[in-house]
């Protein structure tokens, strides 16, 4: 489900889980100007709400199409749609075409569906950026703990999950699934 927020153009404010946010116009599907904001049911992307699981066209109707769809393959159970540019892709259920999960790339990965480019945009949770380097104590302060190997914090029937890279002290995705 996608829910468009009114514009007061050329700036409008939002207002989701009592936080005010400010967005514009300038938000492209090529340089995310605007942050990315994980509220409860889901991601804003500009002013409009993407709700988890939704169907893969409301978020290639806010995003522009993906440039990259693994299709139903075996190699994995889902399929995954990818925006190069963007530096993120989608987990969709395949039987029902619903996505249900997202991930941003902050650095390279091995697999074939994943971006060419990092993403390089602002990743938010009630107004907070969400961390890009291990510093343990602002994790847990922003409410993130450690679970598998992943730091984990939930909003709702939300779950974010920060994969710590290689080096240790980097974050190299961070991944957004219901």
């Amino acid at each position: 489900m996608v829910q468009s927020i009114a514009r007061i153009s050329p700036f409008a404010v939002l207002l989701l889980s009592g936080t005010a946010y400010a967005t514009c116009d300038s938000w492209t599907s090529d340089k995310p100007s605007e942050p990315f904001e994980v509220v409860r049911g889901g991601i804003v992307v500009g002013t409009t709400l993407v709700r988890f699981p939704s169907d893969a066209s409301n978020l290639a109707e806010v995003l522009g199409p993906p440039s990259r769809d693994t299709g139903v393959d075996d190699r994995y159970y889902n399929r995954i749609l990818t925006w190069d540019a963007l530096g993120l892709y989608a987990f969709v259920y395949p039987d029902d075409g619903r996505i249900f999960a997202m991930a941003f790339c902050l650095q390279s990965c091995e697999f074939p569906f994943c971006p060419s480019k990092r993403f390089a945009g602002q990743l938010l949770v009630r107004g907070s950026e969400v961390p890009q380097v291990v510093d343990q104590q602002r994790l847990h302060d922003t409410g993130f703990a450690l679970e598998g190997g992943w730091w984990v914090r939930r909003l709702g029937r939300i779950r974010i999950s920060l994969e710590v890279g290689d080096d240790e002290e980097s974050i190299s995705q961070i991944q957004v699934e219901r």
